[in-house]
């Protein structure tokens, strides 16, 4: 029996034994060819090792000397720690010492120091309260001399008007008429100053407050209005009044302060008006039961107030810079102390004004209304 074997392109022609022998030489071929492969492989894996080996046993080594360059910087490092420390330790403790020196030093010098503060704040207490008190004895003096003057000027000023009034009405030259009319002025001007002056300095001493009592609010406008017509008429001016205020209407306030506050209006009005109209006008109307809110607008021809002299008008001592007549002149107290009023009473004052055009005060006042009262 032949048989045929195909390898690849290979062809092999034989009997059974032949192609059995053939095979097993082909396996035993294979095989020692393999096995030299892998003995070539098993002596470069021999080399490998032995290299491998020889390179750990190098990094060993260089580890082993690293370990030892690595203990010898660690304990040098520890040595120069611990110098550093003692050296520090040094120096703090020196640097406390000196330290606890220079504060024991500067409390000393505080204590020093404060001591001769204290007593000279001692002195200067004692050499205040003497000046004080020396202070206090001269506004006493001023303040005796301020109220005796206000008080002793306004007789022999009204005894001056009443004489120049009966003059002008006796002598019919207009010249000598004219030059009493002057001095009847001059006195009124001297009796509206001393009373500013007292008020001023009344409300400077003491706390300005509101005296209470019960007037019909309408009268009491109305005495005020006709005794100042006769001081606005000697000026030559006109005082023209509106009063819509109702008769039934009482309040409970301080007739004082409406008085004063009516009397520096229209004074300051007819001091800076002549020969021209003083207007007057007063408005109530009712905010609650028992309150009342009362209008008063005073109006004038005269000359007017100039712009630098609007922002600080309420200020006091404030008085244009551009007045040329001595009748004109004064302290500057009346709006200041209208003011005041007018805050005393929770109202409100404001002025309008232009040069050589007149002046407008607008102004309102809360009062306690009374019910049950009648004219």
């Amino acid at each position: 029996m032949v048989i045929t074997l195909h390898q690849g392109k290979n062809v092999f022609i034989g009997t059974i034994e032949e192609q059995l022998q053939h095979m097993l030489a082909l396996t035993n071929q294979y095989y020692q060819e393999n096995f030299k492969k892998y003995k070539n492989k098993l002596v470069q894996l021999n080399r490998k090792d032995t290299d491998f080996v020889n390179q750990n046993t190098q990094l060993l080594n260089l580890s082993y000397h690293l370990f030892n360059d690595f203990k010898t910087a660690l304990d040098q490092f520890a040595l120069d720690t611990q110098l550093q420390y003692n050296n520090q330790e040094y120096t703090n403790r020196t640097i406390r010492f000196y330290t606890a020196i220079c504060v024991i030093i500067l409390m000393i010098i505080i204590t020093i120091i404060l001591t001769q503060f204290t007593r000279l704040a001692y002195f200067y207490e004692k050499r205040f309260r003497n000046l004080n008190k020396e202070i206090q004895k001269n506004l006493n003096f001023k303040n005796r001399i301020v109220g005796m003057i206000s008080h002793e000027i306004r007789s022999p000023l009204n005894i001056i008007s009443i004489y120049s009034k009966h003059l002008s009405k006796k002598y019919e030259d207009e010249q000598l008429k004219e030059g009493l009319q002057s001095i009847n002025f001059s006195a009124n001007s001297l009796s509206l100053l001393a009373n500013q002056i007292l008020d001023f300095s009344k409300s400077e001493h003491v706390e300005n407050s509101l005296k209470m009592s019960a007037f019909a609010l309408r009268n009491e406008f109305e005495e005020i209005l006709k005794t100042l017509e006769t001081f606005v008429d000697d000026n030559g001016n006109k005082l023209m009044t509106q009063n819509d205020i109702s008769n039934e209407i009482w309040v409970n306030a301080d007739a004082a302060k409406i008085h004063r506050l009516l009397y520096n209006l229209i004074g300051n009005a007819n001091k800076f008006t002549e020969k021209g109209t003083i207007e007057v006008s007063l408005q109530s109307s009712l905010i609650t039961n028992n309150q009342l809110r009362v209008d008063i607008s005073v109006k004038d021809s005269g000359i007017g107030i100039a712009a630098e002299d609007l922002e600080n008008i309420f200020e006091n001592y404030k008085q244009g810079n551009k007045l040329t007549k001595i009748k004109n002149l004064g302290v500057g107290l009346g709006l200041n102390l209208c003011k005041e009023i007018v805050d005393l009473y929770h109202g409100n004052i404001k002025i309008a004004s232009e040069k050589d055009q007149g002046t407008i005060i607008e102004l309102f006042i809360l009062l306690e209304k009374i019910e049950g009262k009648n004219d």
